[in-house]
């Protein structure tokens, strides 16, 4: 019945445990220390994953980082190409155009940007242009023939022209006969009894001037009064024709002179030797997309379309030009002027 005598555990002590409470302690100790390798395997797996995973997005981003800048450095390019066409006048800025310039490949990019640097001169609707094709061996002999019998309808015409012009109508209207006529119908007619108005006493000169009158002198006195006498004098308005006319005619040798100059420009290309082994190395004509290309000319070619286009053309715009000027200015009727300068 006695127990042994235990003492209580003192302050700061803790009670002693089951020995089955301590054996299951040990055994989750023990169970723990085992799983904690595994934890941290899984964890570095888990740590490199992610680690790829951010190197594939870092790449992914470098990617598109350089197709950005691709991107951006073709749009630069297309913006310049842009305001070069907008400067050479030639070409409008639609959305089509710059859709075209983005989508071209490098190669006809470099072709293009090669082909700007050379000056090229495009083909007018006109007779002396198209003539300049006779001198080619591209065409056929039956569009040579039509083209020269245009050139020489076209050279008759205006040579008629010029003719019929200076002839015919660059008469002074107002010369020294006409003046002394004038003078003589004063003194004999105007200021006679026979035409004296003696109901409102006034000579016929007197009426004349007045313009009060019905007849041709009457005609003849208003032009010349209308021409020297308005507000804004018809000298004024013979000069702005003569200007304008003159501008014109500037305009169509400018033309002349670029004709001129891009066939002196044209390389020099040999003679075709007829057995056609050269010929596709040497040929003046290349036809492209757009069209014919004339690259070259043959020495003695250059000679004749030279003095077949240039020399009479520059000969018919100086004639023209004199001509047209003392015409207009040998106009007196106001609405004449006008009308002969829209003519000319």
């Amino acid at each position: 019945w006695l127990k042994p005598p235990h003492s209580s555990p003192s302050r700061g002590q803790s009670p002693p445990l089951h020995p089955r409470v301590a054996g299951a302690s040990c055994l989750q100790a023990a169970h723990g220390h085992e799983m904690l390798p595994h934890s941290i395997d899984a964890l570095e797996v888990q740590l490199r994953a992610v680690q790829e995973r951010q190197e594939l997005q870092e790449q992914q981003l470098e990617k598109q980082r350089q197709t950005i800048a691709e991107l951006q450095e073709q749009l630069a390019a297309t913006q310049r190409e842009v305001k070069y066409l907008r400067a050479e006048g030639g070409m409008s800025c639609s959305q089509t155009a710059v859709e075209v310039l983005a989508d071209s490949r490098p190669e006809e990019a470099t072709e293009e940007e090669d082909e700007g640097d050379v000056a090229t001169y495009e083909f007018d609707l006109s007779m002396w242009d198209a003539t300049l094709l006779i001198f080619f061996d591209k065409l056929g002999w039956v569009d040579k023939a039509i083209l020269a019998v245009g050139i020489l309808l076209n050279l008759c015409l205006q040579g008629m022209l010029l003719i019929v012009v200076m002839f015919d109508m660059l008469d002074n209207p107002y010369g020294t006969d006409k003046v002394e006529e004038m003078m003589r119908w004063r003194v004999h007619t105007g200021h006679s009894d026979s035409s004296f108005d003696g109901v409102d006493g006034k000579s016929l000169s007197s009426r004349l001037c007045s313009r009060t009158l019905w007849s041709f002198e009457q005609a003849e006195y208003e032009e010349m009064y209308d021409y020297l006498y308005k507000e804004v004098p018809g000298v004024m308005l013979s000069v702005l024709a003569i200007v304008l006319w003159v501008l014109t005619i500037m305009v169509e040798y400018r033309r002349m002179m670029e004709q001129a100059l891009a066939i002196m420009s044209l390389p020099a290309v040999p003679a075709n030797t007829g057995d056609g082994s050269d010929n596709h190395r040497h040929s003046s004509i290349v036809e492209k997309s757009d069209g014919l290309h004339i690259v070259g000319i043959r020495p003695a070619m250059r000679i004749v379309s030279m003095l077949v286009l240039c020399v009479p053309r520059m000969v018919i715009l100086g004639m023209l030009c004199l001509v047209g000027c003392q015409y207009l200015a040998q106009t007196a009727s106001l609405a004449d002027i006008v009308l002969n300068a829209m003519a000319l």
